[in-house]
């Protein structure tokens, strides 16, 4: 079981392909969606999260992707008219998704769903600064927390590289190893957490909490 947030609208009523539109769930873009069974290569069963709603059918990830490169049986032929003004009809190929024979298809980004991860609220409002390096996040942060230390604090990030001369564990960061991190990351314990230089580094979400 895992949560989806979807890229696109889907109407049911719509959709040929439904083998029946009454099982189907109508969902629109920004929905999450709990996926509750993906045994079935084209049908997810899914939910809407934080409704009551039924179970009903989505069309899986693979299902999406053949569809955008399926050529529709009324584009089979490409008509144009000749210099003596006849009309030339030629037969239009038509293939559904093959990852190794459509590498132009392959390049394509096509994302209809989005993973994402249900966590419960936290206790304190929480800000995040985000911007790329060197536009002086770590000024503003300091700025903020000099301002008010009682409304502005900061975490301390989880990492695997060896802790330097001097430095303390829970000052600037807490220091645990390689597979300890990725446990935690499999178990979904971290906010966010990235790789630099060969060393993991994170966000925990019990820095947070606390």
């Amino acid at each position: 079981m895992c949560y989806m947030r979807a890229l696109f609208d889907y109407d049911p009523t719509q959709d040929t392909l439904l083998p029946c539109q009454d099982i189907g769930l109508q969902f629109h873009h920004g929905d999450v969606l709990q996926i509750i069974n993906v045994k079935d290569p084209n049908w997810w069963q899914a939910k809407h999260v934080g409704t009551d709603g039924p179970i009903g059918l989505v069309p899986s990830q693979e299902l999406e992707e053949r569809r955008k490169a399926y050529v529709h049986p009324e584009a089979d032929y490409v008509h144009k008219i000749s210099i003596c003004g006849t009309r030339i009809s030629k037969k239009k190929r038509k293939t559904m998704y093959k990852s190794k024979s459509n590498t132009d298809f392959d390049k394509a980004d096509l994302i209809f769903y989005e993973e994402v991860t249900k966590m419960p609220p936290f206790q304190r409002r929480t800000l995040v600064l985000v911007g790329v390096q060197g536009v002086g996040r770590r000024t503003l942060k300091n700025r903020l927390i000099n301002s008010d230390p009682t409304k502005f604090g900061t975490i301390t990030p989880h990492t695997t590289r060896p802790p330097r001369v001097l430095e303390e564990n829970g000052k600037g960061y807490w220091f645990i190893d390689r597979e300890a991190f990725e446990e935690e990351v499999r178990n979904n314990n971290f906010l966010e957490h990235g790789e630099h230089n060969g060393n993991l580094y994170g966000t925990h979400l019990d820095s947070i909490r606390d």
